[in-house]
């Protein structure tokens, strides 16, 4: 059961992500990627969070900490890059 729910919770997920940034990509907002390049570029984007949640979010008790602001901000500037110069 928990495969299939992680499956249609990324589907739902990444599909919003998707319209999204088909959106912003009609509007001249996001520049130099293609309609069909949308999707990985949404698969890369969820992974990045979820790895860096991983490192830095998680004490390793299972309590969830602040993500230090130098991560926050890279990320950050990452997306800013990636997107929209």
């Amino acid at each position: 059961m928990a495969p299939e729910a992680h499956k249609i919770y990324f589907k739902h997920v990444s599909e919003g992500y998707i319209r999204s940034l088909t959106r912003s990509l009609e509007r001249g907002e996001v520049k130099g990627y293609t309609v069909e390049q949308l999707e990985p570029l949404v698969y890369m984007l969820l992974s990045t969070r979820t790895y860096l949640a991983q490192r830095y979010a998680f004490n390793g008790e299972g309590a969830v900490k602040p993500i230090p602001k130098v991560v926050v901000d890279t990320y950050v500037e990452f997306v800013n890059r990636a997107l929209f110069n």
